[in-house]
């Protein structure tokens, strides 16, 4: 009789503190949910809202009348008057350009400015609701490989999902065929797919920390964001001027290592191998040979018989992040020395760098 009056008593306790608790606001963890559970739950909750769905039209270039082609992807709220980030590779080149916020209709969007270097825009919705949800910018200074980290986007069209994971690696710098690239990127295991490109990556306490913007093809938990540090970096001129003022080669193309000299029976030199030369661009006016041989190595196409830069400011040049150090910091008017490695025999080009087209 005594033991179940003391759990009668002792829920009758339980019941009390629960009440006294729920009226004076306190957090209550619901049964079953871990503290860091009920942490992501709220995140969501709250930020949710602030992340869009993209959607774009592209015409059909070609001699024959296409259907146009559609395009998706996400962004998100950074400003009460509707400006929205997002990946450049999701907007750039698009007709038409609609969002749609979390349980409202479609609306229309403005590409406000545009930066391909760090794979980088900002759209400006048309006639936003006055109640817009805003995704506070962090800071990638700090992160800690290990750190918690949320992503919300819209992958295959799936509005809202939200993947979580940890900061997997930090200072990771992306291949690319571009000149020049968003520098060292944030690695994570969040899943990440087709459509989450321009979402959020948030920390626990619900700041963005970067922009998500890719995955490694055929691997698994394997994607980047790129760091908010540098978006903030581009973004006041992206407001003010719609871009931001880059020096401009003109050469796009892949890196050549030791395992594909050895793959092509052609002259060959580790360096950038240029596959294409921009029309009027300072290569083209330096006469920088681009490829013409078109071959494909396990379902990846290179086009042979172009320059292979070897150094650059008489900096040798191995891999991406030795290319990209060696552009970083170079100004629009500055002269370039190129040392190029061309049918077996080495030469130097010395060029003046243009400011990027538009």
């Amino acid at each position: 009789m005594r033991e179940r009056e003391g759990l009668r008593g002792a829920a009758g306790r339980a019941l009390v503190l629960l009440v006294l608790a729920l009226g004076a606001g306190w957090p209550v963890q619901a049964a079953g949910r871990t503290p860091d559970e009920e942490n992501t739950i709220a995140v969501f909750r709250r930020l949710a809202p602030g992340v869009v769905y993209i959607t774009t039209l592209f015409a059909q270039e070609g001699p024959a009348p296409a259907p146009a082609r559609r395009g998706v992807g996400s962004g998100f709220v950074v400003s009460p008057e509707g400006h929205v980030l997002t990946n450049a590779h999701v907007v750039e080149g698009s007709e038409d350009i609609r969002v749609a916020l979390s349980g409202q209709e479609r609306r229309r969007a403005r590409l406000i400015g545009l930066d391909a270097a760090t794979d980088v825009a900002v759209l400006q919705i048309e006639n936003p609701p006055p109640d817009l949800t805003v995704i506070p910018l962090g800071t990638s200074t700090g992160l800690q490989i290990g750190q918690k980290v949320l992503a919300i986007g819209n992958p295959f069209g799936l509005s809202q999902t939200l993947t979580v994971g940890v900061v997997s690696g930090l200072e990771r710098f992306l291949p690319t065929s571009r000149e020049t690239v968003a520098g060292h990127v944030i690695q994570t295991d969040a899943a990440i797919n087709v459509g989450n490109s321009g979402g959020p990556l948030l920390t626990s306490d619900g700041q963005a920390v970067g922009v998500n913007t890719a995955i490694i093809q055929g691997a698994q938990s394997i994607a980047f964001a790129i760091p908010i540090d540098t978006v903030k970096a581009v973004l006041p001129q992206l407001l003010r001027e719609g871009r931001v003022i880059r020096p401009w080669i003109g050469i796009s193309g892949k890196f050549v290592d030791e395992g594909l000299r050895k793959v092509f029976n052609v002259p060959l030199t580790s360096g950038f191998l240029v596959e294409d030369v921009g029309k009027g661009s300072p290569a083209e006016r330096a006469d920088i040979r681009e490829g013409t041989l078109d071959v494909t190595v396990n379902g990846v196409r290179f086009l042979l018989g172009g320059d292979i830069i070897t150094q650059v400011n008489d900096q040798p040049i191995r891999t991406s992040e030795d290319f990209f150090k060696a552009l970083a910091g170079l100004h629009v008017g500055a002269e370039l020395r190129l040392t190029l490695f061309r049918d077996g025999q080495t030469l130097t080009k010395t060029l003046t760098l243009a400011e990027r087209p538009r």
